[in-house]
């Protein structure tokens, strides 16, 4: 599972932060490298997608 989400300016920015302990805790595994600059919109999410779809279609 690869995880995603913008900066302090994102409203889920504080629930996201919370469910990394929740799933830490529970010991599921996953994949997340940071913030990406900016608030919960398209800018953002094109981010998080030009990185994610090589990685769902790789051979």
């Amino acid at each position: 599972m690869r995880l995603y989400v913008g900066d302090q300016t994102d409203f889920v920015y504080p629930s996201f932060m919370t469910s990394l302990t929740t799933l830490n805790n529970l010991g599921i595994r996953y994949e997340y490298d940071g913030v990406t600059p900016g608030p919960h919109g398209w800018d953002v999410w094109q981010k998080n997608l030009i990185d994610l779809a090589p990685r769902l279609f790789k051979r």
